[in-house]
């Protein structure tokens, strides 16, 4: 997957315009989640011969103002001798460990203190964000799917698999 593939994925599993109206969303809400997806261009770089994906894409794109979930990325990645600095779940850090490449949260008063792991790699992340992004719109458009509890394990235990195995079931179950 690349950088683009991602965001192509990303803007595809926005709801057309029929559904938006059909559901009464408001052009706040469509404001709000919506147009900060669809007016991406590329910010920084023409390209990026990085090695890690999501480095690569928070150097051509501007997310920070893209939510998916509790996730926001950060305009500018940061590092230290140990991580890059890529966002945020709530509060807390979202980082890509240097040393792993394992993506985690790290809690924001103590960013010694791993919260959780997000995924394996940073590619698997972004899968898993696709699948947790798709479930959070078939959510926010039915209330079936949002009260479904077993729609929600079901995405849960796939985001896992897809993230590299048991160890990030937790963040998923979270997350989502």
């Amino acid at each position: 997957m690349t950088a683009n593939e991602f965001l192509e994925e990303l803007k595809s599993q926005i709801p057309s315009v029929d559904i938006l109206v059909e559901n009464n969303i408001s052009d706040e809400e469509i404001k709000r989640n919506i147009k900060p997806l669809l007016d991406l261009d590329v910010q920084f770089k023409e390209t990026s011969e990085e090695v890690d994906i999501i480095i690569e894409l928070l150097n051509l794109y501007d997310l920070s103002k893209v939510e998916i979930g509790m996730i926001v990325f950060n305009k500018t990645i940061t590092e230290d001798e140990d991580y890059y600095y890529i966002g945020r779940v709530e509060v807390d850090l979202l980082v890509i460990n240097k040393h792993t490449g394992t993506v985690q949260v790290l809690e924001y008063d103590e960013p010694t203190h791993t919260l959780c792991d997000c995924a394996r790699e940073s590619s698997a992340f972004l899968q898993a964000l696709l699948v947790c992004n798709k479930f959070f719109w078939e959510c926010y458009l039915d209330d079936d799917v949002y009260n479904d509890e077993n729609k929600r394990k079901a995405v849960v235990e796939k985001c896992t698999y897809i993230a590299g195995g048991d160890s990030f079931f937790d963040f998923y179950a979270m997350l989502t």
